[in-house]
């Protein structure tokens, strides 16, 4: 597989997770403020996901959602953890995993895919930095 459409569908599918999982958290977040800050990095989800679908276009390659069984298993385990611990602290940790997550498997894509193409490395830089930022944000509610 082309490796612009590997890395594009990394960013694809790691910025629709991290919509498809604040959009669940912002349901369950106790505290204004804690709800504003959640919303404020689906944004940035938002953002990413719009360049991609630009790159999609613009390299004639064909977006790849996260497969249902993920976006399940990611829902069902958000809710699991917080059956018994619904605070926004509990919700802070584990976005805080997730994004950690995000963060580990960019950086190795980015070096795995180095030859791909500017534009492309760009916005696997962009979401990064939205990884990393949300991390910094998220230890304020632990």
């Amino acid at each position: 597989m082309d490796k612009n459409q590997q890395l594009l569908d990394f960013i694809y599918k790691n910025a629709s997770m991290g919509v498809y999982t604040i959009k669940q958290s912002v349901c369950i977040a106790k505290s204004e403020d804690f709800r504003k800050l959640l919303e404020s990095q689906l944004e940035g989800y938002k953002a990413v996901l719009f360049s991609a679908k630009g790159l999609y276009d613009k390299y004639a390659l064909t977006e790849k959602e996260p497969g249902f069984c993920k976006r399940f298993y990611a829902c069902m385990m958000l809710n699991l953890e917080t059956t018994f611990n619904n605070t926004d602290s509990k919700l802070a940790e584990l976005a805080m995993i997730g994004n950690n997550m995000g963060i580990i498997k960019a950086t190795k894509n980015l070096k795995k895919y180095s030859d791909a193409d500017e534009e492309i490395k760009t916005l696997m830089e962009k979401l990064l930095q939205e990884e990393e930022k949300n991390v910094q944000q998220l230890k304020n509610y632990l």
